[in-house]
């Protein structure tokens, strides 16, 4: 397993704010990606100030990191297709009913399309 890891130096962060008005009139923000800060206040403004002022005072002393991770594959990890292809390669019978299903689907005739269950009438 690689493993890379490298400081991110972000001058912003952009988070996603959830504003819910309780019945009591009250404004309970919180933030998405950090689901245990939440605060209450009386109008939209307020709660918004102080989730910034408590954001701001969790990641003060927080650093942020990108990491990169490679995760080596196995054979195993194809598709479980794959033990299929080329199951029908030799086959002389599935090579004519292939061969059949393709020129039915490249007719150009809808004789067999009964048009009244297709049609819309309008009133």
């Amino acid at each position: 397993m690689n493993l890379a890891v490298s400081p991110i130096s972000p001058t912003t962060l952009k988070m996603t704010l959830l504003l819910q008005t309780l019945e009591s009139g009250e404004i309970v923000a919180s933030v998405l990606e950090f689901p245990d800060c939440r605060v209450e206040a009386a109008t939209k403004v307020e709660a918004i100030a102080a989730l910034n002022t408590l954001l701001s005072e969790r990641l003060k002393n927080t650093d942020i990191v990108s990491l990169e991770l490679s995760i080596p594959r196995s054979s195993d990890s194809q598709s479980p297709w794959s033990k299929l292809f080329g199951l029908f390669k030799d086959d002389s019978d599935f090579t004519e009913i292939s061969a059949s299903i393709r020129a039915e689907r490249d007719i150009d005739d809808d004789s067999e399309v009964d048009p009244s269950v297709y049609l819309c009438k309008y009133v």
